[in-house]
């Protein structure tokens, strides 16, 4: 089962985008891996981007694989648009 459908079915089948990124980078070259609310990913409050460093990989014929999750949206956001309360996650988006 590819990942993004392992995650929905673990967390409720949300309707949010899986954002994801891909870099090629040498041993300790750093990703960036993008964050969104899982219920509407124009949640501007949870848009963050997580620094993923494996000193040691990828080696050959490896790849690094990573996963980042949070409980909650940036503290003291200042982005503005819509907050959490008002997500109805009927079609991903708000």
């Amino acid at each position: 089962m590819p990942a993004g459908a392992g995650l929905r079915a673990v967390l409720g089948q949300p309707k949010a985008q899986v954002p994801s990124s891909k870099k090629v980078g040498a041993i300790g070259a750093v990703v960036d891996i993008p964050m969104v609310y899982v219920h509407a990913s124009y949640l501007r409050s949870h848009y963050d981007v997580v620094p993923v460093v494996v000193a040691d990989a990828p080696r050959p014929r490896e790849i690094v694989y990573a996963l980042v999750m949070t409980t909650e949206g940036r503290i003291h956001a200042r982005i503005g648009g819509f907050t959490k309360d008002q997500v109805k996650g009927e079609d991903g988006l708000r």
